[in-house]
């Protein structure tokens, strides 16, 4: 017993160093220290991110952004991301940066531009720009994730979307204070286009806005239709703006194409969609709903050019109109 605690006392230190648990965090000061944290695949756990850092002249970002960043309200400037493994340029938690003047090279025609663990709470992507192959959409799926002040420019972004621009799916999800903003889509025609999701079950959706959105291509057949979300179940939309986001009409198109059952509801809808004379026609809220629309508090209204406060807006309530919001 004697011999063996000389040998358990020298294990302890080895057990339980310091540097095990020192690879977890890092306080990071400069460009060149982040890319090198996960270029090295660290794998760090929070990174705490000191200062404003311009990436101008540092490495390129070959691995994806994980763990939790905090960028305590700084700003990552001009970083550059390349990844021939069909790495996303972020999977982690994200909470107070902004990121301006972004470069992300696509190489092998990956489908989406971002991954998501968890959350994002205060972030901004700024001028982001992609070369090579264009994206499908911006997440895969969202599920039981945060998204909270979020804000995207998509100038940059060259997207070919096939059904989706947002996400594919958001299941139990919250979405709060969030902006695509500068996007110009080019759309698979013979498919439906869901300016958010093709599939909301389960979710909130406060103060969600889409502004000055071109989408290019002609619908073809009973499937080349627009909406925001295809197909909605048990969720809340509560503030959505569309202000400045241009398609090609079908007689298919709706905002929310399809519900699953009746427990959803809509209120605080703002758009300018029939604001232009070139562009006069009807898109319903909801093109195929479960019940009678009375049963339920629906705000719907559209805002005439130039964009006024929500409180002088020109109503459009839905009542007998319903299933077609008609243009004055």
């Amino acid at each position: 017993m004697r011999r063996l605690l000389p040998l358990l006392t020298a294990a302890i230190p080895v057990l339980f160093s310091p540097t095990l648990f020192a690879q977890s965090y890092y306080s990071v000061t400069n460009c060149d220290q982040l890319v090198d944290i996960y270029n090295e695949k660290n794998r760090p756990q929070y990174i705490d991110i000191v200062g404003n850092l311009d990436c101008t002249s540092s490495p390129t970002l070959v691995e994806s952004l994980s763990g939790l960043i905090n960028g305590n309200g700084h700003t990552i400037t001009n970083l550059n991301f390349q990844s021939e493994r069909g790495y996303k340029l972020t999977k982690a938690n994200l909470k107070n940066i902004t990121f301006k003047n972004t470069s992300v090279h696509n190489e092998n025609s990956f489908d989406h531009l971002f991954d998501i663990n968890d959350h994002w709470r205060n972030v901004k992507f700024i001028n982001i720009e992609t070369t090579g192959a264009p994206f499908n959409q911006l997440f895969y799926s969202l599920d039981n994730k945060e998204l909270t002040d979020v804000s995207i420019d998509l100038v940059g972004v060259k997207l070919a979307v096939d059904r989706d621009l947002l996400s594919s799916r958001i299941s139990r999800s919250k979405i709060n204070n969030l902006e695509l903003l500068n996007a110009f889509v080019s759309r698979h025609s013979s498919d439906p286009l869901s300016l958010l999701s093709r599939n909301v079950s389960r979710s909130t959706l406060t103060n969600t806005k889409l502004a000055d959105i071109t989408v290019v291509g002609e619908p073809t057949g009973d499937r080349g239709k627009t909406n925001i979300i295809d197909q909605i179940a048990d969720s809340d939309i509560n503030g959505l703006t569309l202000y400045n986001v241009t398609f090609s009409r079908s007689e298919e198109d709706a905002f929310f194409y399809s519900e699953s059952d009746n427990k959803s509801t809509y209120t605080n809808i703002y758009h300018n969609l029939f604001d232009d004379t070139k562009n006069i026609g009807t898109i319903p809220l909801v093109s195929q709903p479960i019940d009678d629309p009375l049963n339920r508090t629906i705000n719907f209204q559209s805002m005439n050019q130039p964009m006024q406060a929500p409180a002088m807006c020109t109503p459009y309530l839905l009542q007998d109109s319903y299933f077609g919001i008609k243009a004055e």
